[in-house]
This record gives structure tokens, C-alpha cells and sequence, in this order.
């Protein structure tokens, strides 16, 4: 930008000198012009008086009044002519000098012409011929060509020094304009290598940083999980293809939409819409996980169950430029974890069924020990008495009766037990009879 201000400011005063130089050149062409319209004018003027001169001897000579046209047409012309070159003149005040002698020369050698025309008229044609004869006409002629040619001499010598001027004008117009432009060509050769260097740079780091971006968009879009980039206004600028099938937004249809419409989620148990962790992550600088529970609204109302988490992306700078959300499905992870729970809750029930289970057999267990040993009890130490030998026929016998009735009960548990075993294995016979309910109960 300074080379090519540096340009600009050499090209304006180029642009200012060549402008002077040329007005200048312009002034003298104008000045070389009018020069020669003086002297154009002044041979004008000689060339008057010599018909004016011409006319008035030819009638001198013949008496023929044809031949005073020439000098009635000079006369009728001169003065026209004389203050023609009076206004041409008027800057140069030598000219101007001479001019008035002129003037009185020209209307002296008219007055002698008129004279000598008005005694021809008159029959005094000796008189007009002793005027002829007298050269008073050839030297207010010679007078008047003296004036013109001092005139021309100087216009002359005028033009030479005008014509010297334009070409000196021209040669420092061209030699402005060549260096100049020289000058500016260097500096643009300059400017347009930087410029040139400075656009193959940032080709080259656009080249870079859009491969850059090929490669973070190629990663992107391979990983498991979702991702939506945003700008700093929280508009969305990129979508993998897990977000595109997670939301059902295509990235074309995403793109420059607000984050908030294409991530609609809300709380799964109170239904209500939550912060979006990617807008808050970009707010607050930081990284932001949001707790569970949040279901995903897609855009055809498809309600998915999510984590997810947001974080901002700063540039070289460290100042925020946008955020990323990252998300993922949890329906299959969530239906793992309810089937774990009910395998949890199963075993948990089954292990309470087996420890009851145990429980009940050793209640079961201590229980027919009790009603077994009661029985044996009631034979053993019966048995033991009757061994002594002290006891009489009646209680003999009661003894007896006992010890029969306890043997039966214990067989009769045992039978029990063997039912109950029967049972478990599936081999329990029933032997069905009439029986008396009434006694029964």
C-alpha cells in the first residue's frame, strides 16, 4: 500500500509537471501562432499600400479610373489592418512603439496619394507628375517598409526565441514524463512483486488452511459421536453425518440456521426445554457438560435420549469464535442399563428366595429334629426303666403302650418325610379312600 501510494504521488506530480509543461508548450505554440499572424499581417499591410501605390500610378498614367479599385480597396482596408495589428501586438511593447509612427507614416503616404489622385481629377497632370517625380511618395514608402521590416525583425527574431521555447518545453515534458514513468514503473515492478509474493503467501496459507479444514472436516464426520460448530452468533456452520441422522437436518439445510432450532432438546422428566451446553460453553469460555435426563428432539419429532457437552473454539488469539456440541445416542447404553438393573433386581429376589429358602429348610430342619427326637425321647427313657425290672404288669404295660405309640408317631414322621421327598421328585402316590370328613375336622 506505501509503494503504491508512492506511485500514486509520483504519478500527480508527473501528472502537475507534464500539465505545466504542456500549458507552457501550449502558451508558446499560442504565442508562435499569433507571431505569425503579425508578420502575416504586416506583409498584409505592405502589400495594401503597394496596391493602394500601384492603383494610384496606373490612373496617374491612363486617367482610367479602373485602376483606382486597387487603391479604394486598400484604402478602405488598411486601417482595419492597422488596428488588427495593434490588438496582435499588445503584449509587446516595442512593437507597440513602433506603431504609431507607422500609423502617421501610412495616413501621410494615403494624404499624398489622395493628392495626387485629386489633382489628376482636376487636369493637373503636370502637377501630379512633378509630385511623382519629386520621390517624396518613394520615401514615405521606404519609410513605411523600414517600420514594417524593423516589425518583422523583431517578430522574427520573436519567433526564434518562441520556437526555442516550445522545443525546450518539449524536451523537458518528455524528459519529465520519461523519467517519471520510469520511476513509477520501478516502483510498480516493486508493488506488484510484493503483491505477487504477498498472493502466492496467501494462496499458499489458504491452500493450508483449507486442507486444514478438509482434514478437521474428515475427522469430524468420521468419529462415533455427533458434532455441530457454530459461529459466534450461535448459527450453525457444520454437521457430521452422525448429527445429520441424529437431528434430521442436512447440512445444507443447517447452515447459517440458529443452533437452538436445529439441537431442540428438552429435560426428559419435567419435559421443558434446557440451556443448550454449546451456547453457554461460548459464553462462559469454558467447557460445559449438562446433566442426564435431556432427550433430543429431531426435526420430524423423533425424541432420542442424548449426552452431551459443549465447548468453545478460540482462535490464534485466544477470543472466542465460536463453540462445538458434542452428543451421542443413549437409547442402546440406557436399555443396558435397565436390563442390567432387572438382572440386578432378579438376582437380588432370587438370592432372597435361595436365603429364605435356607432359612426355611433350617427352621424345617430343626423343627422334625425337635418332632423326631420327642418321640425318642419318650422310647428311650421308657426303654431304660423297663431294663431295671421294677415296674408291675400295669405299668409294664402302660409303658409298652407308650413306647408303641411314640414309635408310630416317629414312623409316621418319617413317612412325612418321605412324602415330602416324593413330592420334590415328582414319585408322591396318593391312596385314595372314603374317609369321614366330620371326624376329620
Amino acid at each position: 500500500m506505501a509503494g503504491a501510494a508512492l506511485v500514486l504521488v509520483i504519478l500527480l506530480i508527473n501528472a502537475l509537471v507534464s500539465y505545466r509543461a504542456t500549458r507552457r508548450l501550449i502558451d508558446n505554440e499560442r504565442l508562435v501562432g499569433r507571431t505569425h499572424e503579425v508578420l502575416s499581417e504586416l506583409e498584409d499591410v505592405m502589400s495594401t499600400m503597394d496596391d493602394a501605390e500601384t492603383g494610384e500610378r496606373g490612373y496617374l498614367l491612363t486617367g482610367e479610373k479602373s485602376y483606382l479599385e486597387p487603391y479604394q480597396s486598400a484604402v478602405s482596408t488598411i486601417h482595419a489592418r492597422v488596428e488588427n495589428l495593434v490588438q496582435l501586438t499588445a503584449d509587446n511593447p516595442n512593437e507597440q512603439e513602433r506603431i504609431p509612427a507607422l500609423e502617421r507614416e501610412i495616413a501621410d503616404r494615403l494624404d499624398n496619394l489622395k493628392s495626387q489622385i485629386g489633382r489628376r481629377k482636376s487636369s493637373h497632370a503636370d502637377g501630379a507628375k512633378q509630385i511623382v517625380l519629386s520621390d517624396v511618395g518613394k520615401r514615405q514608402m521606404n519609410d513605411i517598409r523600414h517600420d514594417i521590416a524593423g516589425m518583422e525583425g523583431e517578430e522574427n527574431a520573436l519567433l526564434e526565441r518562441q520556437s526555442e521555447e516550445a522545443k525546450a518545453s518539449g524536451r523537458y515534458s518528455f524528459l519529465t514524463d520519461f523519467v517519471a514513468n520510469l520511476i513509477a514503473c520501478g516502483l510498480l515492478s516493486s508493488v506488484a512483486y510484493v503483491v505477487v509474493s504477498d498472493v502466492n503467501a496467501r494462496k499458499r496459507a489458504g491452500e493450508a488452511l483449507r486442507q486444514q479444514r478438509e482434514w478437521l472436516q474428515v475427522t469430524l464426520s468420521s468419529i462415533g459421536d455427533a458434532v455441530i460448530a457454530t459461529d459466534t452468533d450461535g448459527d450453525v456452520t457444520f454437521l457430521n453425518p452422525v448429527a445429520e441422522y441424529l437431528t434430521g437436518w442436512k447440512q445444507e439445510e443447517a447452515q447459517g440456521q440458529s443452533l437452538r432450532k436445529v439441537f431442540n432438546i428438552m429435560n426428559e422428566q419435567t419435559r421443558e426445554k434446557v440451556e443448550n451446553p454449546a451456547l453457554r460453553a461460548m459464553q462462559e469460555g469454558l467447557i460445559v457438560g449438562l446433566a442426564n435426563h435431556t432427550v433430543l428432539i429431531a426435526k420430524d419429532g423423533t425424541e432420542t435420549p442424548i449426552d452431551d457437552s459443549g465447548a468453545p473454539i478460540k482462535g490464534a488469539d485466544g477470543k472466542v469464535i465460536g463453540a462445538v456440541l458434542i452428543f451421542r445416542d443413549i437409547t442402546e447404553r440406557r436399555s443396558a442399563e435397565e436390563e442390567r438393573s432387572m438382572l440386578l433386581a432378579s438376582e437380588r429376589g432370587a438370592r432372597e428366595k435361595a436365603e429364605a429358602a435356607s432359612r426355611s429348610k433350617d427352621e424345617f430342619v430343626a423343627m422334625i429334629s425337635h418332632e423326631i427326637r420327642s418321640p425318642l425321647n419318650s422310647i428311650l427313657g421308657w426303654a431304660q426303666l423297663l431294663r431295671r425290672g421294677k415296674f408291675d404288669q400295669a405299668e409294664t404295660e402302660r409303658a409298652t403302650e407308650i413306647i408303641e405309640r411314640n414309635a408310630k408317631a416317629q414312623s409316621q414322621l418319617i413317612e412325612d418325610l418321605m412324602d415330602i421327598s416324593r413330592v420334590i421328585t415328582g414319585k408322591l402316590t396318593l391312596d385314595v379312600r372314603s374317609v369321614d370328613l366330620a371326624q376329620i375336622i
